[in-house]
């Protein structure tokens, strides 16, 4: 009777355990789950804060202590655009806002926006908003004025 009694309980505790183990690796799904987000969060506020600079896609991952693949899978994945095209859309947002102020050449609006070449930044401005940067401003103006 003994060795019955203490067969069920070494069954009871082996139960116990499974149940820990499954326990864990569910939260460790969940917490792998949300880690693309996470370096996806990161990678956004790097990006935003040096949209200015020459940022490279070896620069993020090395910033998230990731493999630059798996760093752009995960930006990817979260976000739906590439590391490199959300930099451009920064880049183009922030654009907009400075082409607001007439005052403001727009060589300056393309060097503070991170390029250094006016003519290259007028001509990727053209292609991603349909109008180039003075359109864009004399639109904007023409809308105030209404």
């Amino acid at each position: 009777m003994r060795d019955y009694n203490q067969e069920l309980k070494t069954i009871g505790n082996m139960y116990a355990l499974l149940q820990i183990i499954k326990n864990h690796s569910a939260e460790e799904r969940q917490n792998n789950a949300r880690l693309p987000q996470t370096y996806a969060e990161q990678i956004k506020r790097y990006i935003e804060y040096r949209y200015v600079e020459d940022v490279k896609v070896s620069e993020l991952a090395e910033h998230c202590g990731l493999n630059r693949s798996y760093m752009t899978k995960c930006f990817t994945e979260s976000t739906g655009v590439s590391p490199k095209e959300y930099l451009m859309q920064c880049r183009m947002q922030k654009a907009k806002e400075l082409l607001k102020n007439a005052d403001l050449p727009i060589s300056n609006v393309a060097y503070t926006v991170g390029y250094s070449d006016p003519f290259a930044f007028s001509k990727i401005f053209k292609k991603r908003e349909g109008m180039s940067p003075l359109e864009y401003r004399e639109n904007k103006e023409q809308n105030k004025e209404e």
